[in-house]
């Protein structure tokens, strides 16, 4: 055989593969046109329950020191990333199962990592807004500066990649559309009760506390108030980010691993 059908008969057998980065530019658009038609859901869930929280501990009186307030700020952003992109991803994971939407996306030229990637940064953009509003909430009745609040704001795509993981985690598991709203559910009711966000980890009972101490928000909020705070704690900050990271990097790995791709 000459070299050149050699080399014709493999590039038969063997089709280039597709770049991951530049499929991914392809779907994200695709994504974010999805979830547009569920953004007043989005909206309830990252920006209302979040501030209903806000507004009842402090008209109750509940936080009037201004350490105080600024807790409740780093609690409420973290809860805007459960409550938004980690229980929305989850559920969105658990309808595809049900519809065998990845099916469809396994007979594309679509890397896999491509794909998830495009969900998780859809879910991190729509987050933003709740993110915003709390913010501007935290600006004008929590005693939040500027500059903290914009230092905040640079925390967001790695607080809320960290929390859209642990959501796919959960939602790639899911069956379908009803399994994948209990188990957002239950990370939703996880990351409120079981982790410090709006009251301090030395309140819980001593056999909570390791449990909170492996909840990702515990984490997420920590990082927060770190910034939040007037005279900012660099060595505690960065343990939270390490932590955040690997929570990233093992959720992403994760669910390549577990998503049904090609499978049946």
């Amino acid at each position: 055989m000459s070299t050149c059908s050699w080399v014709g008969a493999n590039a038969l057998a063997e089709p280039a593969r597709p770049a991951i980065f530049g499929t991914y530019l392809r779907l994200l658009p695709v994504a974010v046109a999805d979830l547009r038609r569920v953004a007043a859901f989005y909206a309830f869930f990252s920006i209302l329950l979040p501030a209903g929280i806000l507004f009842f501990v402090t008209t109750t009186g509940a936080a009037t020191a201004p350490v105080a307030q600024r807790y409740l700020a780093g609690g409420a952003l973290a809860a805007s990333l459960a409550m938004g992109p980690a229980l929305m991803l989850c559920v969105r994971f658990g309808i595809a199962n049900e519809n065998d939407e990845f099916d469809y996306w396994a007979s594309l030229p679509v890397p896999r990592l491509s794909l998830i990637l495009a969900l998780v940064s859809a879910h991190l953009l729509f987050s933003l807004p709740g993110v915003l509003v709390l913010g501007v909430l935290a600006l004008v009745f929590l005693g939040v500066t500027l500059p903290a609040l914009l230092a905040a704001l640079l925390l967001v795509p790695l607080a809320a990649l960290a929390m859209t993981g642990v959501g796919a985690v959960l939602g790639a598991r899911a069956p379908n559309s009803i399994a994948g709203n209990l188990l957002g559910n239950l990370l939703l009711a996880t990351a409120l009760f079981l982790s410090p966000l709006m009251n301090r980890i030395d309140a819980y009972p001593g056999f909570l506390r390791p449990v909170a101490f492996a909840v990702p928000t515990t984490y997420v909020a920590d990082a927060f108030r770190h910034v939040l705070a007037a005279e900012p704690t660099y060595l505690p900050l960065a343990v939270d980010l390490a932590i955040l990271a690997a929570i990233i990097a093992v959720g992403l790995t994760a669910v390549h691993r577990l998503l049904d791709w090609r499978g049946r």
